[in-house]
């Protein structure tokens, strides 16, 4: 285990947290039917024990599952796009399921790297996403609409504003989560895998991009604006790659 990551446990009070998972142990494009999840090497099986802190993620009553056809046209879109077998996963028989998949409004997103909140930062240029805010200072930046397709776990995100949070390609900032997207793509800079749904607080889960074939990190380890900015950059999962939603 790497110095910065101790540490990071450490700080957060969840050593156990930093036990690794490297992607070949839990496949996260492809994963396995929930009989066989029993197989997986997966950090206490479905990541560290953590509680909601100060109600934050449940605050005004979030996160809300929308009934399929009562959400905005962005909404059903969202859905759609995990819903589709062929949207990112081809056609084969594990991945035609039954139509629509569970959708969600106002998810909070906490970091168990600095215990803070996901907010899109729409102050900067493209809006990254960034661990950032505390439990005392929660707004619409910190929610998100989601979709999550329960068999494959593709997910689909978006900003307060309707934008579509993507992954970054730009060799300049490669990995980069940001929320700029007006119109998706429905292509894998705009997909993840999720190994939870959202949940009320305490359901822990990592964000796996397809497009970077990485997991997501709250980067701790950068300067300025960059600090605690949300990156698909590495291959393994520690205590920065942890989030609870």
């Amino acid at each position: 285990m790497g110095k910065r990551r101790f540490l990071a446990a450490v700080m957060a009070g969840c050593t156990t947290a930093a036990t690794l998972v490297s992607p070949a142990a839990a496949d996260p494009i492809q994963p396995p039917p929930s009989a066989s999840y029993s197989a997986l090497t997966l950090p206490n099986s479905a990541g560290p024990v953590v509680t909601d802190v100060a109600g934050g993620l449940q605050r005004d009553g979030g996160p809300v599952l929308v009934p399929p056809g009562t959400g905005s046209p962005e909404l059903e879109a969202l859905r759609r796009l995990v819903s589709s077998p062929t949207s990112a996963f081809g056609t084969s028989p594990d991945d035609v399921i039954p139509l629509p998949q569970p959708c969600w409004y106002k998810v909070r997103i906490r970091s168990l790297g600095n215990n803070l909140y996901v907010a899109a930062d729409h102050n900067l240029p493209d809006s990254p996403l960034r661990a950032r805010t505390s439990s005392s200072a929660l707004g619409t930046w910190e929610e998100f609409t989601v979709c999550r397709n329960a068999n494959n776990w593709q997910t689909a995100i978006q900003s307060d504003k309707g934008k579509w949070v993507w992954t970054s390609l730009d060799p300049a900032a490669p990995g980069k989560l940001a929320a700029w997207d007006s119109v998706c793509q429905c292509s894998y800079p705009n997909l993840f895998t999720t190994y939870t749904a959202p949940g009320k607080g305490t359901s822990t889960t990592w964000f796996y991009s397809l497009s970077q074939q990485k997991y997501v990190s709250n980067q701790l380890d950068y300067t300025g604006n960059d600090y605690t900015s949300l990156r698909a950059r590495l291959g393994e999962v520690g205590i920065w790659e942890w989030f609870a939603w």
